[in-house]
């Protein structure tokens, strides 16, 4: 087990960043020359999970993957390696924070960052993924990357005002001559689009409509799909229903209004084709966003996390690195906050994830892309407890026991209604026999014990049957 001041390969463990079920992440060094030293992220496999080769092809994939993008706005992957048996990735460090970070303490401030500011982070994260989607392999052909995890935890904000997208742990990929999992229901809930909540096949509109929810909470500082539990959130992913951003923030241009609900559209169709396309209409509907720099990211990350860290704010480096993906942190949140909470296995364990992917695992042998997996429904209908019979109405009181003199008066009467007047039912006239059973009984008891007899306000029942009443009771 590594731990701070322990060597890995050729680099020194710093410090903890955070650790996760099946990895940890450090901040490492490696020392060259007349002192030249730099810092990296090291993120190494739990020695436990070193025969996991499901987890390990999944680490490895993400090396290679990473490895082959390219681009200021990805966190660069800079070596794979092993040690002790165990395997490690070295990664490009990042001072700052995670967008998760700098908008919940926005919210806690009391603050919300520009329009203008929200669709300049959204256009960087649009051209990192768009660099992803392009990502080749040595033969020229597209790999067909999808990043599946687009979400706040998940884009980087440098304390230079960088931004940069992390986190191709369970990206779908070809690979070496295959492809990773297909119809695996992997990500975090509250950022899936519809297709990928039912299991079908996902493409780079995928992600365009997870970025498309990103930019929708920094405009509204709000959690698109609030649901009070994790059903009801899969619910309302699985056939959402977005209102425009403008609805809820003033200042909000229509135009940019139709881009983000184009970007939710429930019918990947109907969104921007690729993350290039949406970054078109987004610089079309706002254009003051094409005049911001880093320099005006920097600006708010100051302003709005030395506060939270007491200093400067590299200091926020909880999540300076790409983020544990055994981990899946789920968006499971307060309402109205954007805090960060459950992982997946945690989140999702008693209801839809793990249940769901009994019926996914059949999906790629048993449906053809773009159709729902018959099994995924089955099971998520079979997590949802069934709706509880109707109770019957609750019993009236009934009266004591009749003794047999008054079972008798019960049976022997035969009553009608009068001529002129409805036909009384059959419940009505038990409730009079019963009601003269009683009155007849407290009469006689009254006579008895020399009482007078109280006075009845009840209507005096038929002659008939009281003086039969009277011969049993005398």
């Amino acid at each position: 087990m590594f731990t701070v001041g322990n060597k890995v390969g050729q680099y020194e463990i710093l410090a903890r960043l955070k650790e996760g079920g099946m990895a940890t992440l450090f901040v490492g060094q490696r020392a060259g020359a007349a002192g030249f030293a730099r810092k990296v992220a090291i993120k190494i496999v739990h020695p436990d999970m070193a025969g996991n080769q499901e987890f390990v092809r999944m680490f490895v994939d993400e090396a290679f993957l990473s490895a082959r993008i390219h681009h200021p706005n990805v966190v660069h992957v800079e070596e794979l390696g092993e040690a002790d048996g165990t395997y490690y990735l070295v990664m490009e460090y990042v001072e700052g924070c995670s967008l998760a970070q700098l908008l919940d303490a926005l919210i806690r401030k009391g603050r919300r960052m520009s329009p203008e500011l929200a669709v300049w982070i959204a256009i960087e994260v649009a051209d990192g993924l768009h660099a992803a989607h392009e990502t080749r392999n040595d033969q020229g052909e597209l790999l067909n990357v999808v990043h599946r995890d687009v979400s706040p935890q998940n884009v980087l904000v440098a304390d230079r005002g960088n931004v940069k997208l992390i986190d191709f742990g369970i990206a779908k990929a070809r690979i070496r001559g295959r492809r990773t999992t297909v119809g695996s229901l992997k990500g975090k809930l509250r950022y899936m689009a519809p297709e990928q909540a039912f299991g079908r096949a996902v493409d780079r509109r995928t992600d365009v409509y997870a970025l498309g929810i990103v930019l929708w909470e920094m405009l509204t500082l709000r959690q698109l799909f609030d649901g009070r539990n994790d059903l009801e959130v899969m619910r309302m992913v699985q056939n959402p229903v977005v209102p425009p951003p403008g609805l809820s923030v003033p200042g909000i241009p229509e135009a940019l209004d139709r881009v983000v609900l184009s970007a939710l559209a429930k019918s990947a169709d109907e969104r921007p084709q690729g993350a290039l396309e949406l970054r078109r209409r987004l610089a079309e509907a706002m254009p003051q966003a094409a005049a911001l720099d880093f320099s005006d990211m920097a600006e708010l990350l100051a302003a709005t996390m030395n506060d939270e860290t007491g200093g400067d704010a590299s200091d926020a480096t909880a999540a300076a690195g790409p983020s544990m993906t055994d981990q899946a942190t789920v968006v499971h949140r307060k309402r109205g906050s954007l805090r960060p909470g459950r992982s997946a296995q945690d989140a999702l364990k008693k209801l839809t994830l793990e249940a769901m992917a009994i019926g996914v695992a059949k999906f790629s042998a048993e449906t053809t892309p773009g159709e729902a997996s018959p099994e995924v429904d089955a099971v998520l209908a079979a997590t949802v407890p069934p709706e509880p019979p109707p109770q019957p109405p609750a019993p009236q009181p009934i009266a004591a026991r009749p003794s047999p003199e008054t079972r008798v008066s019960q049976a022997s009467p035969r009553e009608s209604s009068e001529p002129g007047q409805p036909r009384r039912s059959r419940s009505s006239v038990m409730e009079a026999r019963i009601e003269d059973v009683q009155a007849a009984t407290a009469a006689h008891m009254a006579r008895t014990s020399r009482e007078p007899v109280p006075p009845t306000p009840a209507e005096e029942p038929p002659r008939g049957l009281w003086a039969k009443l009277k011969r049993l009771l005398s």
